[in-house]
């Protein structure tokens, strides 16, 4: 467990993740000070920058939530059928992040879910995980 906080930590103090945040921040900072620049503007000029931002992929249980998640965009969803533990989530997100060949085996991911399973609006869990083939 302390290893995956260090492990998470160390992500975020990385170089590409600090430049980033001062680009992101000082951005902010110059275009919030012109004069007639609304924030309808700012958006629709940031819009181009997400399309190179990683796919995400959404596993769900349910129908109508992967309907629902379609409609949301950089966000494929895929139905998985009845999971019955937090392992099996994990498992299986990596399992379909690969066959998609959203990741390479080494990359990290981050997989949200809920607890207890199946509960609408309980998402209470977090964990980044090194995708890893040959464990699988």
């Amino acid at each position: 467990m302390l290893a995956n906080i260090i492990a998470g930590f160390q992500s975020l103090l990385s170089l590409d993740v600090l430049i980033a945040l001062v680009a992101g921040t000082a951005g902010g900072m110059v275009i919030g000070a012109l004069p007639g620049f609304s924030a309808a503007m700012g958006v629709s000029l940031l819009i181009p920058i997400t399309y190179g931002m990683s796919p995400i992929a959404a596993l769900t249980m349910h129908e109508k939530v992967r309907r629902q998640l379609n409609i949301s965009w950089g966000v494929t969803p895929y139905l998985t059928g009845e999971v019955n533990s937090t392992d099996r989530i994990f498992s299986l997100s990596a399992e379909v992040a690969l066959k998609e060949r959203l990741v390479e085996n080494g990359d990290t991911v981050v997989i949200t879910a809920g607890v207890p399973l199946g509960k609408s609006g309980s998402t209470n869990l977090i964990k980044a995980q090194v995708i890893d083939e040959e464990a699988m």
